[in-house]
């Protein structure tokens, strides 16, 4: 009696829940569903592992012939119904939903309408056994599909995709990435997308693309753009992690110190969809753990590179080769190769023991030739060439071969021309190509755009090559910077009949400035402006020359450390010659200090009172030369007493710039002295925007001019 009223009961619960599915099928779209009901559906991934295992376990018992067959099938098709109704109840909750889940959605109910026709076919013992057979292959495929939706549906679309090889791969980003696109999004899809998705939208908040961020879910807004720090999606990462608000969920897998700072980061800039990486201030948190990213996506390419030690790349380095890793532990190598008088093709020959290991090579401004491309062709994993600037030809480039890595090629200023299309061609992964001031026709542009698909090409703007009649620039004669006796200088022009402007108190000249005389008296401190002007032509540059009365030169001085660069006897003349280096850095007018510092002690017989020192330098920063990190000067009448007189931090550059003559000038402290030391340090670390960061500057000297009281005010 008891069992026939057990069987009555899951009969009853069975035809009941199978009709209630069948309900919410049709009506769904229309239910507001109560707290209570709403929870209820929250049960659903603890109950769908039941009928899992117990639908396998009914199948076995039916083809054991268990008397317990019909209890077994009772209580797994219930199961079943109750999983399907608890499913239909939680996708409720997410809003509108997704392919993904609609699918789960149905196999899940197939599975549960199958399941209760085995159970209502199994009361008419005349059905054939072959569409048991039929329903059981139909009850094991729709198992395996349904799980392994609903497997997407809770860890991703990615989660069940099988990787052969196991591994992990570092995304590959760009050196200029969209911040969102491939920083931001990345941690998105990695921590929240699992739960914010089109298919499983929980507080109908869709992460996956920008414009569903940006929409927001049911709590409004996650951004808010004109208060940054308070916007929802920062306060919600930064929760307490046992916070009910806390995201992502305690029970899934956190962001990480990085992850966190990318999106507050991100956020604090606002939340742009177009904001790159070459737009962010170096000195912000974001910028470093971009950097990072980048290195770390770079490293990745490069992981098949032969091991280099740093023994073999300062042996290999000169004066006017550098050669350093393009990120600390690469064996990725980037040289820059400068102009001197003594370079030779020798030079590149000299890299071929670390051929595989050249990623980036600038020889811009060298007379190459055909020998010097033979020797690139061996260079097999360059990816960035520059040789604008150099003599080379059509003829020459053929000697370059097929460089498959090769994506940028700089060779603006040179001689090649429509011949070279064919070898341009022939470099399989070529991107950029600039090409600007050289032979090439608009015809052979365009063929070779045709020809290689993709491929970027730069060339000089129409705008240009319009003419202008500007006029040239004027001369002075002599041309000279520093002097102790007062002299004259005239200024003079190619062409007759041009009028030449100019000013000597620091004032831009224009055209009611004074026109030039016959001669000007050079005597102090002077700054001499001027350009040439002419009715009908375009007015040339303002151009300028500083004036630098050096007016107290010491009696004897010496130098604490030795220059990095051998002058010979120069050295001892240098700094008091009173003549101007020349833009030729290599000249031996220049003296170079990187790892010591500069320190140079000067006395004078009788007591002085200087104003300032002034140091003649140089800028260039692809040779890595800039500004000094800070120049002290101490001073006294006794040599073993020195107290500090001045000090001066110049300002670092924040950006690259054309090769400049430089002056810095420490004012110093009025009192008598005797003896004077100045200690210039040379810049510790490169700024993080150029190629060698981290690494020490150089500082370049031509010479030193004390300013003595009694000198006209600084202009």
């Amino acid at each position: 009696m008891r069992l026939k009223v057990v069987k009555i009961f899951f009969d009853f619960g069975i035809y009941s829940l199978a009709i209630l599915l069948a309900f919410f099928l049709v009506f769904e779209r229309y239910l507001e569903l109560p707290s209570l009901v709403r929870w209820l559906g929250h049960w659903h991934l603890l109950i769908l592992h039941f009928p899992i295992v117990m639908i396998l376990v009914t199948i076995v018992q039916y083809w054991r012939n268990d008397k317990a067959f019909s209890w077994y099938l009772s209580l797994t098709t219930l199961l079943t119904l109750v999983s399907a109704i608890t499913g239909l109840l939680l996708s409720l909750e997410g809003g509108a939903k997704g392919d993904l889940i609609l699918t789960h959605q149905w196999l899940g109910v197939s599975v549960a309408f199958l399941m209760s026709s085995w159970y209502w076919f199994s009361q008419n013992l005349s059905i054939p056994k072959v569409y048991f057979k039929v329903i059981q292959s139909g009850l094991v495929v729709l198992i395996v599909l349904t799980g392994h939706y609903g497997g997407m549906v809770t860890h991703g679309k990615e989660f069940l995709t099988f990787d052969p090889t196991g591994s992990d791969e570092t995304t590959i980003i760009s050196e200029n990435p969209n911040i969102y696109t491939n920083i931001v999004q990345p941690v998105l899809d990695k921590k929240c997308v699992s739960c914010h998705n089109t298919n499983k939208s929980k507080g109908e908040l869709v992460l996956g693309n920008f414009t569903s961020l940006m929409k927001g879910g049911e709590s409004g807004s996650l951004v808010d753009v004109d208060n940054p720090g308070k916007s929802e999606l920062l306060q919600r990462i930064q929760f307490p992690i046992d916070h009910e608000d806390h995201m992502p969920p305690e029970e899934e897998k956190q962001l990480t110190e990085v992850e966190l700072g990318i999106i507050k980061g991100w956020v604090e800039q606002g939340a742009p969809g177009e904001l790159y990486f070459s737009e962010l201030i170096d000195t912000i948190p974001l910028y470093s753990i971009v950097q990072s990213k980048i290195e770390e996506s770079k490293k990745s390419t490069w992981s098949h590179l032969p091991e280099i030690s740093d023994d073999r790349i300062n042996e290999l380095s000169s004066v006017y080769c550098t050669i350093r890793r393009i990120y600390s532990n690469t064996n990725a190598l980037q040289i820059l190769v400068f102009p001197h008088s003594s370079y030779s093709p020798e030079l590149l020959r000299n890299l071929k023991p670390i051929a595989k290991n050249i990623v980036e090579l600038n020889l811009s401004n060298l007379p190459l030739s055909s020998d010097e491309l033979k020797t690139i062709s061996s260079f097999s994993n360059i990816e960035i060439l520059k040789m604008s600037g150099t003599p080379i030809n059509d003829d020459d480039f053929k000697s370059i071969g097929n460089l498959g890595n090769l994506s940028i090629l700089k060779v603006y200023d040179t001689q090649l021309g429509d011949g070279a299309i064919g070898q341009l061609t022939a470099l399989s992964g070529l991107k950029e190509l600039y090409i600007y001031n050289t032979l090439f026709t608009k015809e052979g542009i365009s063929d070779l755009i045709h020809k290689k698909e993709g491929l970027n090409v730069v060339t000089i703007s129409d705008k240009a090559l319009e003419f202008k009649s500007v006029l040239p620039l004027s001369e002075v004669e002599p041309l000279k910077y520093f002097f102790r006796e007062p002299f004259f200088v005239k200024l003079k022009h190619p062409l007759d009949g041009i009028d030449l402007n100019y000013t000597i108190d620091g004032s831009v000249p224009d055209i009611n400035s004074p026109v030039k005389e016959d001669s000007i008296f050079i005597d102090k401190r002077m700054l001499l402006k001027y350009f040439a002007s002419k009715t009908g032509w375009g007015s040339s540059e303002v151009d300028s020359v500083l004036y630098l009365k050096s007016t107290r030169a010491p009696d004897e001085y010496e130098l604490g450390e030795k220059p990095n660069l051998k002058f010979g006897e120069r050295v001892n003349s240098l700094l008091f010659d009173l003549e101007k280096g020349p833009d030729n850095f290599d000249d031996d007018a220049w003296m170079a200090f990187r790892n010591e510092n500069f320190v140079l002690s000067c006395s004078w017989n009788e007591a002085v009172n200087l104003e300032s020192v002034i140091l003649s330098s140089l800028i260039h920063p692809d040779p890595y030369i800039f500004p000094p990190s800070s120049i002290e000067i101490r001073g006294g009448l006794d040599e073993d007493n020195l107290k500090p007189l001045g000090s001066l931090r110049p300002s670092q550059l924040s950006e690259r710039q054309n090769q400049q003559l430089k002056y810095f000038e420490c004012n110093v402290e009025s009192t008598p002295i005797k003896y004077i030391k100045i200690i210039v340090r040379p810049l510790q670390k490169i700024p993080m925007w150029h190629q060698g960061k981290g690494e020490r500057g150089w500082f370049f000297i031509d010479e030193v001019i004390f300013q003595e009281r009694t000198s006209a005010k600084p202009i």
